[in-house]
């Protein structure tokens, strides 16, 4: 998984590509305010036409990046020469503007959503920079312990450099409390074994081209499941089985590539339940299809809690909805055959293949002043600009032209398997804004996204009855954000 962090395209990268020259830093320096000694500033225009008041010297200001997972060594191991490009090009930033830029994991000694708030309040201004992800953030945003990015002149929230996503999850009313850079995370794509299909008659890269042509549905889904499903032996037990994974995956995979949400939110930010429309309730229907049709392999009595990775593994399981960045762990490293990684099909209620967006976001702190939060995010900009234009595929920086042709494989091809994946998956993924689906769920304190499975797939409720079942605790637990933030 820490490999994987490593080559995100996103913020998450530039945190682990960033960490440079700790070693050389003092243990503590006192930032030296813009316009005071030691600072030379000038004025630049931005993308919305405002002036902003660059710093040329930041007078040896150390910015601390907190998050939750970060190791305490500095990272100058390199598995991409454009990780190490990254790296240098980062160095010369720090010591061309005079400053360092650190990440600390402070989630080592407590919950980190508790120990943001905590620290704010407390005055610390041992950290400059909180990284949330999106389900770390509400207890920050609800006691206004962050600055309004809008408010400072160094923020300019019509550069392309900005994650739209980011700046819509992070809204609430009008005050923007994070922002991440433009690229987006890929997420629960679908691995596929490539044998199984081939011995079931079927082109193995036939997901990958109904994908590339569009037709990539449910329906499609359903008839390859129909041939892929086997017993091979003719005892009445299934041996090769269509589809499976964890039941939360399973229940997000269908919502998400139907076009439904679990959570949205309307135009003042206010949450909203959503599992009570139609495409939310063909989704779990579709679920219980698979399960009634005998293609999902579910949890075999006294079965390991990794029951369909290990199916998977073993080329027992023909799709496995799930993560991309299983690609860094044993069972997709030791799987038997060969595999591909496509999008989850699409249902009636969308438009084409979809992935739900998880937004990550920096924020600032309110424990500085309006001169410092400039300066702090004048560091972060400048530290962010070479990844946020790599991948935008913006190759203007000098020596990064070098990248253009090579970035995809370079950054994910030990990552995937097979070029495809890179050039018509993930690449899509990061870039389609057609294919982003926004859900809120996991900005929920309490909401439940994955209990909605297990009931469908074993055949105890239909999809209506548990979608029932579960409402009433679902739009408590949205009622009770809303009331939190203020809404």
């Amino acid at each position: 998984m820490k490999k994987i962090i490593s080559v995100l395209l996103a913020a998450a990268m530039v945190l682990a590509l960033a960490a440079c020259g700790g070693g050389d830093a003092p243990e503590q320096t006192t930032p030296v305010p813009s316009g005071s000694a030691g600072s030379e500033d000038t004025e630049a225009p931005t993308e919305s036409g405002r002036s902003i008041e660059r710093i040329e010297d930041f007078g040896g200001a150390e910015i601390v990046v907190a998050d939750w997972y970060s190791e305490d060594e500095e990272n100058t191991e390199f598995s991409t020469s454009w990780q190490e490009f990254v790296y240098e090009h980062n160095k010369s930033i720090m010591e061309k503007y005079n400053f360092t830029y650190k990440i600390k994991n402070i989630a080592k000694t407590g919950d980190y959503t508790e120990l943001v708030p905590a620290k704010i309040l407390s005055g610390d201004t041992d950290v400059q920079i909180y990284y949330f992800f999106q389900g770390y953030i509400l207890p920050s945003v609800s006691q206004n312990l962050l600055w309004d990015l809008n408010e400072l002149d160094s923020f300019d929230p019509a550069d392309e450099k900005w994650s739209r996503i980011s700046m819509d999850t992070f809204t609430f009313g009008d005050k923007l409390y994070a922002v991440d850079v433009a690229a987006t995370e890929p997420r629960i794509g679908m691995f596929y074994n490539k044998r199984l299909l081939e011995e079931a008659g079927l082109d193995p890269e036939l997901p990958y081209d109904l994908q590339k042509n569009g037709e990539w549905t449910w329906e499609k889904f359903d008839e390859i499941c129909a041939k892929v499903t086997k017993d091979t032996n003719s005892d009445g037990i299934t041996d090769i089985w269509a589809v499976s994974s964890t039941y939360g995956n399973m229940a997000v995979s269908a919502v998400w590539s139907n076009g439904a949400a679990f959570v949205s939110k309307d135009d003042n930010g206010r949450f909203i339940d959503t599992t009570g429309t139609t495409e939310f309730l063909q989704a779990m229907e579709w679920l219980q299809k698979l399960a009634e049709n005998g293609w999902f392999y579910a949890k075999p009595e006294g079965g390991s809690g990794n029951y369909a990775l290990e199916a998977f593994q073993n080329g027992t399981l023909a799709f496995l909805p799930y993560n991309y960045w299983l690609t860094d762990d044993v069972y997709i490293k030791e799987c038997v055959d060969d595999w591909g990684w496509v999008y989850c099909p699409y249902g009636p209620g969308a438009d084409g293949v979809t992935m739900s967006v998880q937004c990550n976001g920096f924020g600032i702190p309110v424990s500085v002043d309006k001169e410092e939060a400039e300066k702090i995010f004048q560091a972060f900009d400048l530290m962010t600009d070479l990844t946020a234009k790599g991948a935008n595929n913006d190759w203007s920086v000098e020596g990064a032209d070098e990248f253009e042709e090579t970035y995809w494989q370079e950054a994910w091809g030990d990552v995937m398997k097979d070029s495809r994946a890179v050039n018509e998956t993930l690449q899509s993924m990061i870039f389609d804004e057609n294919t982003w689906n926004l859900d809120y769920y996991r900005m929920i304190p309490g909401y439940n996204a994955t209990n909605y499975t297990s009931d469908i797939i074993n055949l105890k409720k239909t999809a209506k009855e548990k979608i029932e079942e579960m409402r009433p605790a679902n739009e408590a637990a949205v009622n009770a954000a809303n009331v939190l933030i203020g809404n």
